[in-house]
């Protein structure tokens, strides 16, 4: 759905997510990536607000309300380019990262204190694809972390030092998510 708000169109779209840990993957392989800046105003649930630079050139104001563990309604306006580089400058939490789309999945490859973390999702129409079997790509090694709000985009912004390894063995303890190679 679309709404016009402010003059411009926003974006108005049901997210339903489910979120992987990748442990291996063959990254050397993955081309055509985009470059993202984000900050956040607000960075607590139930709502949050980010501002994203895409490749230095397209800027997005964004607004997320969670309505369960693996389902966000989205709110999304684009904004030109020196607005949205001012708004950045304006927040304290802030990532970067490289994304790249395989199929339908979304690969996100930190960078700077998040270096090494890499994230993938996949966005689904229904709520009803949710319990679908997933497949990845030869060689990547994954672990499901839907619904925890560790790995949420603005609760890594603040927390900012991660260290992989350590998370994975974090979620295998916590939450005794079995390892997934291929397929979840």
């Amino acid at each position: 759905m679309n709404c016009i708000a402010g003059g411009g169109l926003m974006k108005v779209e049901i997210e339903n997510e489910r979120k992987f840990l990748v442990r291996a993957a063959p990254l050397k392989t993955l081309v055509n990536g985009v470059g993202i800046a984000q900050g956040y105003f607000s960075a607590h649930w139930p709502a949050i607000v980010r501002v994203r630079i895409e490749n230095n050139k397209r800027g997005f104001l964004t607004v997320k309300i969670k309505t369960a563990p693996d389902r966000k309604i989205e709110m999304e306006s684009r904004i030109d380019i020196q607005t949205a580089r001012e708004l950045l400058n304006h927040t304290t939490l802030c990532l970067r990262k490289t994304r790249y789309k395989i199929g339908r999945l979304e690969i996100d490859v930190f960078h700077e204190e998040l270096e090494g973390l890499v994230l993938a999702e996949l966005e689904l129409e229904s709520v009803e694809q949710m319990k679908e079997e997933v497949s990845f790509p030869p060689g990547f090694v994954v672990q499901e972390v839907t619904g925890s709000d560790w790995f949420d985009n603005h609760e890594l912004a603040r927390r900012r030092r991660v260290d992989a390894g350590w998370l994975y063995e974090m979620v295998k303890f916590c939450w005794g998510c079995k390892d997934v190679s291929g397929s979840v």
